[in-house]
């Protein structure tokens, strides 16, 4: 809507970069700002790190999750590259929940790891889903679990990939959470 704010955010939740919706409808262009090495603060993105996007509607005051589906043919799509070149094919807007999970309450290890990782969570709903994503942001495989008394905990097996930084979104009806793992 005229008056929208779109903010891209790095997985620690720090505000990267901003564009207000003037014509909705025409294109955008937004640019994702990468960390300074020079300064002791991150002030950015630091290589390939996931994006997340998050809308303000001022009219409403009201925050919302942008779900993004990348153009495949644009070589950065969902991850920050310095000079890096992405686009979005569609949107999706969705409520933002409760509150996005805490980082103390998502625990991955051991990362990096040779394939086998635990994941557990201390709170969440019935219904959690675990997307894999690869480097460039596509899904590589999903998994979904119900919660157990104790909280969430999921044991993954990933010895069959290639080495590289793949990343776990978390999400259910309350969070959106983005982790990086590290496959040695």
């Amino acid at each position: 809507m005229p008056g929208d704010i779109i903010g891209i955010f790095t997985p620690d939740g720090l505000c990267a970069g901003q564009v207000e919706v003037t014509q909705p409808g025409e294109g955008l262009a937004l640019v994702a700002f990468g960390n300074e090495e020079i300064s002791s603060e991150k002030e950015g993105f630091d290589y390939g790190e996931m994006f997340q996007f998050k809308v303000y509607r001022q009219s409403t005051g009201e925050e919302l999750l942008m779900e993004v589906d990348f153009n495949p043919a644009l070589p950065n799509m969902a991850n920050f590259s310095p000079h890096g070149l992405s686009a979005a094919k569609s949107l999706k807007l969705q409520a933002l929940g409760v509150s996005e999970l805490a980082d103390n309450q998502i625990n991955i290890y051991p990362n990096p790891t040779t394939g086998i990782f635990n994941l557990s969570m201390s709170v969440g709903p019935e219904k959690t889903q675990i997307q894999l994503l690869d480097a460039r942001g596509q899904a590589i495989k999903i998994y979904e679990f119900d919660k157990k008394p104790n909280g969430h905990w999921q044991s993954f097996d990933l010895s069959h990939l290639p080495k590289g930084v793949y990343f776990l979104k978390i999400a259910n009806s309350e969070f959106m959470s983005f982790k990086k793992l590290v496959l040695q």
